[in-house]
């Protein structure tokens, strides 16, 4: 999970048992970077601290479609870009996860470039709700 240092989340998912890492350190080290903050801030972070670390192979997903449609985003032509979208608020699907279950999404592949995008998608999505 990444977070920004101090903020209120940090220690909660820290005592979570979560891994915690700023963003940069995150995008980095994973296969996966699943983007999940206001549409209106994703550009902003995802060119200062995600770009840099978004190499061949890697797969990039959102919660919501808005800055890849309308090409806030640029990825790499090398990466998956996917989108799996749960149809309630996020506190509702931690809510929900705690107790087993899940909540519907919607899943969308915007780039392909592994030629596994969707069951990658539907990996995450699967995971996610179990």
């Amino acid at each position: 999970m990444s977070e920004a240092p101090g903020s209120p989340s940090w220690e909660k998912a820290k005592a979570a048992g979560l891994r915690v890492m700023t963003t940069p350190e995150a995008a980095a080290a994973a296969n996966v970077v699943m983007i999940l903050t206001p549409d209106t801030v994703q550009a902003e972070i995802y060119n200062r601290d995600i770009a840099p670390h978004m190499t061949a192979g890697k797969t990039l997903m959102f919660a919501h479609g808005f800055n890849i449609h309308f090409k806030q985003i640029a990825p790499p032509p090398d990466i998956d870009v996917t989108m799996i979208a749960p149809k309630a608020p996020g506190h509702r699907v931690r809510e929900l996860y705690t107790e087993g279950v899940g909540v519907p999404a919607l899943v969308a592949v915007y780039q392909n470039a592994s030629g596994q995008a969707l069951e990658r998608a539907l990996a995450y999505a699967l995971a996610w709700a179990a």
